[in-house]
């Protein structure tokens, strides 16, 4: 089975695709993640997906498919993936389609806009393990240090106030084609993400679990 989590920068899809990966043995492909990769790696497609990113730029559609279906072929081992900030566009749910990859289910994160660059401004992610953390409402134990492997709690470059302004425009400005090619297809469920992390936890649970029951 293969996921999409569609929503804003901050509206909670990477701490929900966490859960989903540990509960449902599916691999989360995070697109920011897979390219924060390949810029530590400092590889010349890391450059080129580093100076997008500083600048708070949507990595073009044939670098990110490049980097994604890579990926795939190399993590054969898991009931299915996964994708977080993936796609973006149209362009890149056709070609995954065109590339033999299909999607059976995309949850839309649904979050007041209004509220995304507090939840930002408030972020937090490990250096090392890249856990993330919210120093209000999902704090560490320790203030900057990570519950899990004691690493060191960053800010990332792209949660700087600027950059969210231009993330938050460019993810109105196309995703929302993107909301309606699937809801189109039929397979796209909306989520309510201004909740507590426990309840849209819930949600997400109610939705797959009646799926994974089908496939058995």
């Amino acid at each position: 089975m293969n996921l999409i989590l569609l929503g804003p920068p901050g509206s909670g899809k990477g701490t929900q695709a966490k859960f989903i990966e540990e509960s449902y043995n599916l691999k989360q492909l995070s697109t920011g993640e897979l390219f924060r990769n390949a810029v530590k790696e400092k590889t010349a497609l890391g450059h080129h997906i580093q100076q997008y990113m500083n600048n708070g730029h949507l990595v073009p559609d044939e670098i990110t498919l490049d980097v994604v279906l890579d990926t795939i072929k190399r993590l054969k081992e898991s009931a299915g993936f996964i994708f977080d900030g993936f796609p973006r566009t149209i362009v890149q749910a056709q070609s995954l389609y065109e590339r033999g990859i299909e999607i059976q289910l995309v949850i839309n994160f649904i979050i007041d806009l209004s509220r995304i660059e507090d939840r930002l401004a408030r972020r937090r992610i490990c250096f090392s393990c890249k856990r993330e953390y919210n120093i209000k409402y999902q704090p560490p134990k320790e203030l900057n240090i990570c519950d899990r492997c004691k690493g060191e709690l960053i800010v990332r470059k792209d949660d700087a106030p600027n950059i969210i302004k231009k993330r938050i425009a460019d993810y109105q400005g196309l995703t929302h084609k993107l909301i309606a090619y699937y809801r189109e297809k039929q397979i796209l469920k909306d989520i309510d993400a201004d909740l507590p992390i426990e309840e849209v936890r819930l949600e997400i649970k109610n939705i797959l679990d009646p799926l994974v029951r089908e496939k058995k």
